[in-house]
């Protein structure tokens, strides 16, 4: 089955290859400017990609996605879909109890979420991992 986001992927990995200087994200904040290559964004998909691998996770594994939209939301995004893992997004605005439900629901192996919205002290149980890192909270 087609699925657009692996048409997306191709996409980038081809614009990395042709020209990897272009600019592929631009993020314009407040006190924040950032401006990210399709090369850099390739490497961040692949890195992000082989450490979720390395950690175990698999085609078809449930993570959340939880945080707000950043370059690095698009990296953990394009990650999992490369490892064929089932991504479920959630509004990181959801109150503290409404998230707790829906995870209860969804019993994901893993949350991404970035520091900035909700802490992994949330969810104890589950495998909690740094959207800006990447890695394993705690680790």
């Amino acid at each position: 089955m087609f699925r657009t986001e692996d048409s997306v992927l191709i996409a980038i990995t081809k614009k990395a290859e042709v020209q990897p200087n272009a600019l592929a994200l631009r993020l314009i904040g407040h006190e924040v400017h950032q401006e990210v290559t399709f090369e850099a964004l390739q490497r961040a998909i692949q890195e992000r990609a082989q450490y979720l691998k390395k950690i175990g996770i698999c085609p078809g594994d449930r993570v959340v996605l939880l945080g707000q939209n950043s370059p690095e939301w698009m990296f953990s995004y394009f990650a999992l879909v490369q490892n064929d893992a089932t991504v479920v997004l959630l509004d990181s605005k959801l109150t503290d109890e409404e998230l707790h439900q829906l995870v209860q629901r969804v019993e994901p192996i893993a949350i991404i979420l970035d520091a900035q919205t909700k802490s992994a002290d949330l969810f104890p149980d589950i495998l909690c991992l740094q959207m800006e890192t990447g890695h394993i909270i705690g680790s």
